[in-house]
């Protein structure tokens, strides 16, 4: 694995990241927010928070990861 991005949204996510480009935090990839993207290497620990957020509305997220 060489990247990790975190997409989010208010809808279920249909939409993925395309191979090979980079994305940042905040970032849209169609209806969805980039939550957290990063490179990730044998010893690296991620963390993601996701910020923006509104109390009571349901969020979908979902994961991709690159190698």
């Amino acid at each position: 694995i060489s990247t990790t991005t975190i997409l989010r949204s208010t809808s279920p996510i249909t939409d993925a990241p395309v191979e090979g480009v980079s994305y940042a935090t905040s970032s849209t990839i169609g209806a969805s927010t980039v939550a957290c993207s990063f490179s990730v290497t044998a010893s690296s620990t991620r963390t993601c928070t996701a910020t923006g957020l509104t109390n009571g509305t349901p969020y979908y997220f979902k994961i991709f990861v690159q190698d």
